[in-house]
């Protein structure tokens, strides 16, 4: 049976399989799913070197016809149920079964920080403060499950980044010098932070 390594690299897949991914697994079909735009090539590419290199398996691809979309797919049963087991704990709809940030990864700021790298590099934005405020920026974590936002919040603030209260499906970092720590401390994999990192 294949052991999957709890590691800096299955930090941030965890958080990427909290931030975007869906399971599906049945009597016949066990499948992790992991759609990505088009654009997002680079990052594609980082996503599929990682879980390559923590399931030591072969990931494929599926373009969606008609749609900008790239899907990366595993669908091996032992490996898809090890990476659920370790992730979401059970499959099914993430918001309903408050699915949020595993106790594993609680114990070792390493391991946090590396999943906040996932979250924030699947579900998070960086944008000016247009019009009124064309200099400043703001980090956003946006997702529709409240306990992930508090839990979210609360990994920030346990490495000394000040994040907003929740407010409705988000989290952001307003100063500077803030969102200057997470990208120094936590950093990214995604070209989309390139442009004002």
């Amino acid at each position: 049976m294949m052991e999957i390594v709890k590691n800096q690299d299955l930090a941030e897949l965890v958080g990427i399989i909290l931030g975007d991914e869906s399971f599906f697994i049945n009597k016949k079909v066990a499948e992790l799913d992991i759609a990505f735009n088009l654009s997002e090539n680079y990052y594609l590419n980082h996503v599929e070197d990682l879980l390559q290199r923590i399931t030591q398996s072969n990931v494929n691809r599926k373009y969606e016809k008609g749609h900008r979309c790239i899907h990366l797919r595993i669908c091996k049963r032992e490996i898809v149920k090890n990476l659920l087991e370790v992730s979401l704990i059970k499959s099914g709809n993430k918001i309903r079964n408050k699915v949020t940030i595993p106790e594993w990864i609680w114990k070792d700021k390493k391991l946090l920080k590396s999943c906040l790298k996932g979250l924030f590099d699947t579900d998070g934005s960086l944008y000016r403060l247009t019009p009124h405020w064309p200099n400043l920026f703001q980090l956003s974590f946006k997702n529709n499950n409240e306990k992930l936002l508090i839990d979210v919040r609360k990994a920030l603030i346990m490495l000394n980044i000040t994040p907003s209260k929740v407010f409705g499906n988000r989290i952001v970092v307003t100063k500077r010098e803030e969102i200057n720590k997470y990208f120094k401390f936590i950093g990214t994999s995604n070209l989309k932070y390139s442009p004002v990192v």
